[in-house]
C-alpha cells in the first residue's frame, strides 16, 4: 500500500467506490483537491438519483472522479427533494 499523508486516505475512507487505489492516489497527487471541499461534496453527492439508481452502478471510480474533478459538479436535487419541494 502507498503511503499518502495529503488527505487522500480520509477521501478513500469516505469514497462509496474502492476500485483502483493507485491510480486514484496519483489523480490525487496531480491535482491536490481541496479535502474539506471534496469531503463536503461528497455529503451531498453519495445520496444523488445517479449514485444511488442501480445499487451504485454510475458511481465514477474513484481516479475518474478526481480526473474530472467532480467535486466542482453542482448539485442536483434528488427525487425526494423535489418532490418535497413541490408540496
Amino acid at each position: 500500500d502507498q503511503q499518502v499523508d495529503d488527505g487522500f486516505n480520509l477521501f478513500w475512507n469516505a469514497y462509496p467506490k474502492k476500485v483502483g487505489k493507485g491510480k486514484a492516489i496519483e489523480s490525487w497527487q496531480k491535482h491536490q483537491p481541496d479535502l474539506d471541499t471534496v469531503l463536503k461534496t461528497l455529503q451531498w453527492q453519495i445520496y444523488s438519483d445517479q449514485w444511488v439508481k442501480e445499487n451504485g452502478a454510475f458511481i465514477p471510480n474513484p481516479a475518474t472522479y478526481i480526473n474530472q474533478q467532480r467535486w466542482e459538479d453542482e448539485k442536483q436535487l434528488t427525487r425526494i427533494e423535489r418532490l418535497a419541494n413541490a408540496i
